[in-house]
């Protein structure tokens, strides 16, 4: 793999792009471009970001980060699962993950950050909704464990992008989306998250994507299924079926699946009360929150944050 580039010396002196936002419940960190009419991605090494980069403090993101690791190692906690980081390792994390960083020992790679606008702007505006929804696989999956020549590639395509985000040419943003988005192609055939030739084919399997990024922007307080078939222009019964058969679970258990993670998240991060993070996840009655949360993972609201914090403490 290619080494770190020199030019960047001096842009580690530059401030850090992540600032974080007050008043959130679990600390988020939103992405400041260096100007107003600044293109919303960035590149450089993961000193270029300062310690918020890799904070021990956990965190999330209105933003993408992909965190290609080159050397050195650490434990890289991510939604309640820790993963060992070395060389090699590539993690994508998406707005709305939870995760800290431990044990850094050394760490050197190289940090992407980018908007979701920035990601659908331009030409592929055009191409079909949820297109990069893949991204949120590869984040649930974990790491990519690259081997070395895969290494050597990815790699490049970072040194390419941080080439044309230094310089100031005609048409940046168009060349820098354009890599991006070639980057995240090679991230997902490396990872083999969609087989070959179907998911641009298969309309259920758009639409499930389609469905999962509407979650994510609204599951945290809609889960009424007529919302979302109403977003995607079906019936609930088409989405029903459609969802059922490309991801093996209904629509309904993938938007519990979502509310009971974030209330996952909210126990183990925030300082609110169970009762407020009912409220906040729009359940009237506090003590059907809890009833919901005990069927989805077995614990109550109350033992579960005792668990996590007794494993975790912070």
């Amino acid at each position: 793999m290619s080494a770190p580039d020199p030019s960047f010396a001096g842009a580690t002196r530059r401030a850090s792009p992540l600032i974080e936002v007050p008043d959130a419940p679990i600390p988020l960190h939103d992405f400041e471009p260096a100007r107003p009419d600044a293109v919303p991605i960035e590149i450089g090494p993961i000193g270029h970001f300062g310690a918020t980069a890799i904070s021990p403090r956990p965190h999330r993101h209105t933003f993408y980060e992909i965190c290609l690791v080159t050397a050195g190692r650490a434990r890289h906690a991510i939604d309640f699962t820790e993963h060992p980081a070395r060389a090699g390792s590539l993690f994508t994390i998406v707005p709305g993950q939870v995760h800290a960083w431990h044990d850094t020992q050394e760490l050197a790679g190289q940090i992407l950050l980018f908007t979701e606008d920035f990601l659908h702007a331009g030409p592929s505006a055009t191409a079909p909704a949820g297109e990069w929804a893949f991204l949120h696989g590869l984040a649930a999956a974990g790491p990519l464990r690259l081997d070395p020549a895969d290494a050597e590639a990815i790699g490049r395509a970072f040194d390419a992008l941080a080439q044309e985000f230094r310089r100031d040419l005609p048409a940046r943003a168009s060349m820098l989306r354009a890599q991006l988005q070639t980057l995240l192609i090679r991230l997902l055939r490396l990872a083999d998250a969609t087989p070959r030739g179907t998911a641009a084919a298969d309309p259920a399997t758009a639409l499930a994507q389609r469905f999962r990024t509407l979650v994510l922007a609204h599951g945290d307080t809609e889960r009424a299924l007529p919302f979302y078939a109403r977003a995607l222009n079906v019936s609930v019964a088409h989405l029903h079926d459609q969802v059922r058969r490309t991801t093996g679970r209904t629509p309904g258990q993938l938007l519990r699946s979502h509310t009971a993670l974030e209330a996952r998240r909210l126990l183990a991060h925030s300082a609110l009360r169970v009762s407020e993070i009912g409220h906040r996840l729009a359940f009237d009655d506090p003590s059907y929150f809890s009833r919901f949360f005990r069927r989805e993972t077995g614990l109550s609201p109350g033992q579960f944050r005792a668990r996590i914090r007794e494993k975790y403490p912070h």
